[in-house]
């Protein structure tokens, strides 16, 4: 979608084939700002040492969730975030739209809208979408003040389905007896309030997610932008990862 950037598209294939064969990634640098040692996509094992200079930050996504690091500092990885963050984790993971779950504040949401589950789609925003259960899936829209009337077309055929949002309702499932949340499928929608159509293109996850490093790292590799960015501010931590000693 539209926060990717062209660093993050090449880290993308380093770090699928760095985690290719791994049942569980270790910390995963997710943003990364000035830090030529530690690019976005970079994997470091839990329990290391991260240093950084004046000016550089990442933020880095271990058993603990998502925590900015800012230097001059170092900073170590954390092993696991204990039972109660892991609660939270499976509720996020789990929650396909229909109960809001967060951990943490969800960085820019001053200004922009965004969805209140990493399984509904966007239909403001182009992109590929990730989907964990197709049979209730839903998709979100950004303004919920009047009643809207959107139309989803399947681009390889032409057939097309109405998709109706009540008013202040800003979630509603996707049309799947006519339009099925197929892996491959591209869909054009266009309506009400819409400068110019969108389209989105869904991808099958591998398996139901149950991890939070390995939904991360799966999203990355299938370039599902929007839904990991998301995910990232979701089970943002608010303390920062405390610096070594002596620094």
């Amino acid at each position: 979608m539209s926060w990717i950037n062209t660093n993050l598209a090449r880290s993308i294939a380093l770090f699928a084939l760095a985690t290719a064969g791994v049942a569980q990634a270790g910390t995963i640098v997710v943003r990364s700002n000035m830090a030529k040692l530690y690019p976005t996509g970079k994997v470091l094992p839990d329990g290391a040492t991260i240093t950084l200079k004046q000016g550089e930050s990442i933020t880095i996504l271990d058993g603990k969730g998502t925590r900015e690091l800012k230097g001059a500092g170092s900073f170590k990885t954390v092993v696991g975030g204990g039972a109660t963050q892991e609660t939270r984790v499976k509720m996020i993971l789990g929650n396909q739209g229909k109960r809001v779950a967060r951990t943490g504040a969800i960085r820019g949401t001053a200004t922009k809208a965004r969805p209140t589950s990493i399984w509904q789609a966007d239909i403001s925003s182009s992109g590929t979408i990730c989907i964990a259960d197709p049979a209730s899936f839903a998709a979100w829209r950004p303004s919920a003040d009047m009643a809207g009337n959107y139309t989803v077309t399947r681009v390889n055929d032409g057939k097309s389905v109405p998709l109706i949002f009540a008013e202040k309702v800003s979630t509603t499932l996707w049309p799947t007896a006519e339009l099925p949340v197929t892996p491959g499928t591209t869909y054009r929608i266009s309506g009400d309030g819409m400068a110019m159509p969108t389209t989105v293109r869904f991808v099958a996850m591998g398996e139901a997610p149950t991890g939070l490093e390995t939904t991360v790292s799966e999203m990355m590799a299938k370039g599902c932008t929007g839904q990991y960015e998301l995910l990232i501010d979701m089970v943002s931590v608010a303390d920062e990862a405390p610096k070594t000693a002596g620094l």
